[in-house]
């Protein structure tokens, strides 16, 4: 060992995750148990660990042990790399070994709604488990999943790689609302002078809509995004903006859109729900048990065939040109 501590490739890695446990149970005794190991033994590879890398990783109080600031850092970076190792074992091993979180990120956009039914019944099957969802932007799903960041993820929009596997869960009408003082304008009109009202729209939606619109040459004037549902209904009584709602927001809030009239010559949208994971995932117990799920077609889910990279992408298009525009675009605990 040089004057300036440990190089990395001298690291003892058992200790990391002895340390890892350690922080996780709370105790030596525990994590001792755990690991099989006595407390005296896991105490030594402790001590020696922050004799190596010459910091402090816990306070001792009286029994209790409390994570420095140098130790929070280390733990929370420790883990995500012992779950990233356990994943990729669980990718390239015949035998499953589950025992990592399993993380979901999404982009569903208006079909949200359906992601929240698709894990409650993904945990009815296959819980009890602890699951991590992120909403984020579909690069962000794509980037994720070849990282391994995540084990599988949605998106309103298909994926081009070619080393992602996706299947079409389901579509979903998208509604337009105005004032009812406009009930004889049109669409197009409208958008022209007022602007899109989108309410809690997931990271990304907005330009997913924009792109949409676009293909039907009915750009809006602006776009203005709320998570207040007060705020756009009141905007749209009062004549100063189009209100974007899914078919599922619309089913579940009737009574505050009552007062709302759909314009005229309004074009038949709908958003779509993928679900995607990588080929090199493929083998893993996350997706192994989601594609489980999907065959058992749960209800309100309709059967698609999975799509590989850019095999859908002329089919798109071809729906584009016939004026059929689409939006397109988990932690598990042992056992």
């Amino acid at each position: 060992m040089n004057k300036n501590g440990l190089r990395g490739n001298q690291i003892n890695w058992n200790q990391v995750f002895y340390f890892s446990r350690i922080a996780a149970c709370g105790s030596i005794k525990d994590a001792a148990e755990e690991l099989g190991l006595t407390p005296s033994t896991l105490s030594e590879h402790l001590t020696q660990l922050e004799a190596d890398l010459k910091v402090q990783l816990f306070y001792r109080q009286h029994r209790k042990l409390i994570l420095t600031p140098q130790g929070s850092r280390l733990f929370q970076h420790a883990k995500q790399m012992f779950e990233a190792g356990q994943r990729l074992i669980d990718v390239v091993s015949p035998i499953p070994l589950g025992c990592y979180p399993v993380s979901v990120g999404s982009a569903a956009g208006f079909c949200s709604h359906e992601v929240q039914r698709l894990l409650r019944n993904y945990l009815g099957h296959f819980g009890p488990l602890n699951l991590k969802l992120l909403h984020i932007s579909h690069s962000q799903v794509e980037e994720g999943l070849a990282s391994a960041q995540y084990d599988f993820g949605f998106s309103a929009k298909l994926s081009q790689r070619k080393d992602v596997i996706q299947q079409l869960l389901v579509t979903s009408p998208i509604r337009f609302y105005a004032s009812s003082k406009f009930w004889h304008r049109s669409f197009h009109d409208l958008l022209k002078e007022l602007p899109l009202l989108v309410y809690d729209s997931d990271s990304g939606l907005t330009q997913m809509i924009d792109e949409l619109l676009a293909e039907l040459e009915a750009n809006p004037a602006s776009v203005l995004t709320t998570d207040s549902l007060g705020f756009l209904e009141a905007y749209c009584e009062e004549g100063l903006g189009v209100g974007v709602f899914s078919e599922y927001f619309v089913k579940s809030h009737a009574s505050k859109l009552k007062a709302l009239r759909v314009p005229t010559a309004v074009p038949k949208l709908s958003a779509r729900l993928y679900v995607m994971w990588t080929k090199e995932g493929e083998n893993s117990e996350a997706v192994k048990r989601l594609k489980e799920l999907l065959i058992k077609k749960p209800a309100g889910m309709a059967p698609h065939p999975p799509l590989k990279g850019r095999a859908n992408q002329g089919r798109e298009a071809r729906a584009f040109s016939k004026g059929r525009v689409s939006l397109i675009g988990v932690k598990n605990s042992c056992g």
